[in-house]
């Protein structure tokens, strides 16, 4: 079976690019690799109900719960890989809004489903809402002003999760801003949005 056409790509990177027009609290706010793990198995409870699997991370196993988190220092760009059941990513996308943007991909999988169609935009929006408490309604609206479809039949089988858990990532600490954390690495050209288009798509911004 042929997968659908991938229509709306470019509009969603667009849409990440610019930061979701700033309606997202922290949700571009670095956080470390081992809080990434903890927020897509977060978002798989949320969603699966699954726990992590004892198994997590080797390549003979049944895929099921969430992915195992690792480093993508080597890439250029975030990804989930379907094969192995994890999801690398490099410094710069190790925020809420590109991991959840990968656990998405991980949840609508098959290629009855296009890689960024409004099925895999329902999953994000559902899940960006649910951790960063923005209404669902003004995340699909804004996501109208990019020409995105977000609405679906794909099923949310939603659990209900301890306000413990999600305030890990609700109250993020002020150091853990992109511009501060490299400012202290001593790195000489901050990440920002247009230094990471640049180096992604080598385009002049």
């Amino acid at each position: 079976m042929k997968r659908k056409r991938d229509n709306q790509r470019s509009k969603v990177y667009e849409l990440g690019f610019a930061e979701w027009g700033g309606i997202l609290p922290d949700g571009h706010k670095l956080i470390p690799l081992d809080k990434c793990q903890r927020l897509v198995d977060l978002c798989y409870y949320r969603l699966k109900g699954q726990e992590p699997h004892e198994h997590r991370g080797f390549w003979a196993w049944e895929h099921q719960g969430p992915p195992l988190v690792s480093d993508g220092r080597r890439r250029r760009r975030a990804c989930y890989s379907p094969n192995s059941h994890q999801i690398k990513l490099p410094r710069w996308s190790r925020h809420g809004e590109t991991v959840i943007h990968e656990v998405a991909h991980s949840i609508v999988r098959g290629r009855r489903y296009a890689w960024h169609g409004p099925e895999f935009m329902k999953v994000m929006i559902h899940l960006l809402s649910f951790v960063y408490q923005v209404p669902e309604s003004v995340l699909r609206a804004k996501a109208k002003e990019y020409r995105i479809k977000s609405r679906s039949s794909f099923p949310l089988n939603k659990r209900r999760v301890s306000k413990a858990r999600l305030n890990e990532f609700r109250n993020l600490d002020k150091e853990n801003d992109t511009a501060a954390i490299y400012k202290k690495r001593g790195v000489v050209r901050p990440v920002t949005v247009e230094n990471v288009r640049k180096y992604i798509f080598n385009q002049t911004v």
